[in-house]
């Protein structure tokens, strides 16, 4: 079952855990499948043309540990790791790949609903000292909504891991001005881990990241605050609709990536866990949405 939370102008659809998405990558707790401000959707697909989008990335799904998952490393072929959020996974390989199928043991998950908020969680199995009970609340608001995240160390050993939000913003016909996504800061591209920037459809300018007509490729950057801590805060403007999107998280950051198509962009916020036995960490993100 899907719940939706909705007010005069906003709605929020999201799956419980046991709904659709139920792969090996995102976190199953509260995934936000999409978002309409005034009717209008404001999020989308992976992949545009996709028959079945419950086995993609939609809406705004976030990921923990998406280059090493808990107790990866730890872990022999054969054995049991944990993807928070999801459950345990089993080791297949030396190297951790995302896009793999892994085989899984599911957490324990709880839901519980209000007219404007999912409180949602996840309570894993121990494995290789490595445990946790995570929980998520997803809040409606006038203008937006947002996400609470509480997660507490159950296990004997350090957490050590990150999360960030794949935000899965819709982008129809683009062209040369429509779109501007601006960052909190400076983006640093002499500085970047990665660049993947077909025929150059994306440049930047001080703040200003701008997203020419005719993109239609996979583009790419990691690490766009070239390792500086930086305030967590984007805003996406669509001038031809008058509208933004914004995301602000209550933390700072030192990894900002940036991910899309000719249909779809997604920055993307990490937040830095470490985490002590018996101890817990909260972080949020609120998204708002304005007129232009």
């Amino acid at each position: 079952m899907s719940i939706i939370l909705k007010n005069s102008r906003i709605e929020l659809l999201v799956d419980l855990p046991e709904d659709n998405y139920k792969l090996s990558r995102f976190d199953w707790t509260g995934k936000i499948v999409g978002l309409k401000f005034d009717s209008a959707c404001l999020t989308t697909s992976e992949e545009k043309s996709a028959k079945n989008s419950s086995f993609l990335g939609q809406g705004f799904y976030n990921e923990f540990g998406i280059n090493s998952p808990l107790g990866f490393n730890e872990a022999k072929e054969g054995e049991w790791f944990h993807k928070i959020g999801i459950g345990l996974l089993k080791k297949q390989g030396k190297i951790y790949d995302f896009n793999k199928p892994y085989e899984m043991k599911p957490g324990v998950f709880k839901t519980t609903t209000t007219e404007s908020s999912i409180i949602l969680s996840c309570t894993a199995q121990t494995a290789n000292g490595y445990g946790y009970v995570l929980t998520k609340k997803i809040v409606l608001l006038a203008d937006g909504f947002k996400v609470l995240y509480d997660l507490k160390n159950t296990g004997s050993k350090v957490i050590e891991t990150t999360e960030y939000c794949h935000n899965f913003l819709a982008m129809e016909y683009l062209s040369s001005d429509r779109y501007s996504l601006n960052f909190s800061f400076i983006p640093a591209p002499s500085r970047f881990n990665e660049t993947i920037n077909p025929n150059n459809y994306i440049g930047f300018k001080m703040n200003k990241v701008s997203m020419l007509k005719g993109l239609n490729q996979t583009f790419y950057f990691s690490n766009l605050s070239g390792s500086n801590l930086v305030s967590s805060k984007w805003e996406l403007q669509d001038h031809l609709n008058k509208v933004s999107i914004t995301e602000q998280g209550d933390f700072e950051t030192s990894m900002v990536n940036l991910w899309g198509a000719g249909h779809v962009v997604s920055p993307e916020l990490f937040v830095a866990i470490e985490l002590a036995p018996k101890k817990s960490f909260n972080w949020q993100r609120t998204y708002s949405i304005r007129k232009l």
